[in-house]
């Protein structure tokens, strides 16, 4: 099945195009930019083309949706792009996550591509757990913003990650470099005709204001699991089709999250076998004591 890319314009309500771009297998788009040019770029990831499980795939459009060139950029393992900008010399910033590099499990992996997508460096920012970035802007000083949440450093748990990168995607500690593969894709489009005028309901929400009290610490002191953790049982989980199998030494509660952040499942895993149906996909599970990842086809 294609999970494909679709890139809508509109004016006056009425669509200008609607396309899809993919493979054989799934493609999942999180960012869009208009371009300089009038065009777009778009940046997700794709599990039809690349070196590994996933790699993220980065499209420059043209205005009219055509498509100019489609790039692959990641390692053996899975590599998701969340989100694109456009940079001052007419390349692009990307930022997301990998486990493919880094200093383990998932790490922020920033990319800077050239106006003709070629690479012109690659970094990655993380500790020895789990550290997403899902969003990056460029600054007024030439350098970039990213953002995300790290389970590696901080006050515990995730904890909202911001990295201030400078215009060479440098950064004072924590920051290692990597070389992605790059693969020149040629993703097949289609024309989807879909679309219907509606009537969404409006109002006007009260909502509750609060000030919370944060923890505030800067990266780069990795928290490592407590001998306890270490030392209870593990929940082991395996991929099925449209599921997921975890058996559990234990009763627990568990959320799952795909990879956007979004909820996908909460509930209680019980003692031996508990078969959870999810979308194909990729997903962060978590216990109260123990984190992993999912992909589920």
């Amino acid at each position: 099945m294609i999970y494909a890319f679709i890139t809508i314009n509109m004016l006056m309500g009425q669509w200008l195009f609607a396309k899809t771009y993919g493979g054989t297998a799934d493609e999942y788009a999180y960012s869009i930019t208009q371009t300089s040019d009038g065009g777009y770029a778009v940046a997700g990831y794709t599990e039809s083309f690349g070196a590994g499980n996933s790699d993220f795939l980065v499209l420059k459009l043209n205005s009219n949706g055509s498509l100019a060139w489609a790039r692959t950029f990641g390692g053996a393992n899975w590599d998701i792009a969340s989100s694109i900008t456009q940079t001052s010399d007419g390349g692009y910033a990307v930022a997301g996550y990998t486990d493919s590099f880094g200093a383990g499990n998932a790490d922020f992996l920033v990319l800077k591509l050239n106006p003709d997508a070629s690479l012109a460096w690659a970094r990655t920012f993380g500790g020895t757990h789990y550290d997403y970035a899902y969003s990056i802007t460029r600054t007024s000083d030439g350098g970039y913003a990213v953002a995300g949440y790290t389970e590696s450093f901080g006050a515990g748990d995730y904890d909202l990650l911001v990295l201030k990168l400078g215009s060479d995607g440098n950064y004072p500690g924590c920051v290692q470099e990597c070389s992605p593969t790059v693969y020149d894709v040629s993703p097949t489009i289609t024309l989807p005709s879909f679309g219907a005028d509606c009537s969404p309901s409006t109002s006007s929400p009260s909502l509750t204001v609060n000030t919370p009290n944060l923890t505030i610490t800067n990266a780069c002191a990795p928290v490592e699991l407590t001998e306890t953790e270490l030392a209870k049982p593990k929940i082991t989980c395996s991929p099925l089709p449209g599921a997921a199998l975890f058996i559990s030494p234990y009763d627990v509660g568990i959320k799952i999250y795909k990879s956007d952040g979004r909820l996908a499942y909460s509930g209680e895993l019980h003692e031996g076998e508990n078969r959870l149906s999810l979308e194909p996909g990729v997903y962060i599970w978590e216990t109260n004591i123990q984190k992993g990842k999912l992909a589920v086809r």
